[in-house]
């Protein structure tokens, strides 16, 4: 048995101040587990794959991402920003595709962006960014083989 498996769990929930940080580090653990098993299961399109969707048929969902950084590449140098401090992003958004024949799909993208920085005169920014209307056309359908 491993007895510094214990201590390490302990000491890492002492350090945690308040239930709101037990209660943010319960949702994180559970948003990383939950996106770990979609990875199984999930599929997805793009504007840039072959899968097209059938006539009147239409998918959406939703996704969600985040990212922070406090250190940034400059050419080969790597700088840390003090006047930044961690920028955050979170970007929740829905996506959908809509076929309008078997061959043509409309493809659309709304995302809302949120980012935030720690320190220095950058304010928070947040809104609709990056709208996307994409229309895919099956241009060409070829069989290979006896397939």
């Amino acid at each position: 048995m491993n007895t510094k498996t214990p201590y390490l769990f302990i000491s890492m929930f002492a350090k945690l101040n308040s239930m709101q940080q037990v209660k943010k580090l319960y949702r994180q653990c559970f948003l990383v587990t939950f996106c770990l098993l979609m990875m199984f299961r999930a599929s997805s399109q793009t504007d840039l794959d072959g899968i097209m969707m059938a006539k009147n048929n239409f998918c959406t969902g939703f996704q969600y991402s985040y990212s922070s950084w406090d250190h940034y590449w400059e050419g080969a140098l790597k700088r840390n920003n003090e006047n930044l401090g961690t920028v955050s992003t979170q970007m929740p958004g829905w996506m959908g595709s809509y076929g309008i024949t078997h061959r043509i799909n409309a493809l659309f993208s709304i995302p809302y962006v949120k980012t935030k920085a720690s320190a220095g005169t950058l304010h928070s920014m947040k809104g609709f960014q990056d709208l996307s209307l994409m229309i895919k056309w099956k241009a060409l359908e070829t069989k290979w083989g006896k397939g």
